[in-house]
């Protein structure tokens, strides 16, 4: 399979502070098997390209699904695998480019999946109380 990257420029706070708006990402086009729990993704939502972080993956009815949610959002959602443009593979913050594909980027992103975003929820549903 041959790689395809594309890139885009972030917009909005859903993955805040991890990825600012108005910062590049490199997306990289993979298999879903090559898709791992706290990579962050690129999918279609209507006409915007959106980007969050990888919780779960799973087959439901014979297709593929991730379990997704942004790093400053309480509550995630269901993403089928066609609507996935791929992962990203590279942040570039003032001009550094972070790859996203390293054993510490890999780390923390596992330590925001089990800690970060838990901890979110429970913090959303103590402010809505």
């Amino acid at each position: 399979m041959k790689e395809k990257y594309t890139l885009y420029t972030t917009h909005g706070m859903s993955m805040w502070p991890f990825l600012k708006s108005g910062e590049s990402i490199l997306i990289e086009s993979i298999p879903f098997n090559k898709l791992h729990i706290g990579d962050i993704i690129a999918f279609d939502m209507t006409e915007s390209i959106f980007c969050h972080r990888v919780v779960k993956k799973y087959i439901r009815n014979n297709a593929p699904y991730c379990y997704c949610c942004g790093d400053n959002n309480a509550e995630g959602e269901d993403i089928a695998f066609d609507r996935i443009k791929g992962r990203v593979k590279a942040i570039i913050q003032d001009k550094v480019v972070i790859d996203m594909t390293t054993i510490t980027a890999r780390i923390i992103a596992l330590i925001i999946v089990e800690i970060i975003i838990p901890s979110r929820r429970i913090l959303w549903k103590i402010r809505k109380k």
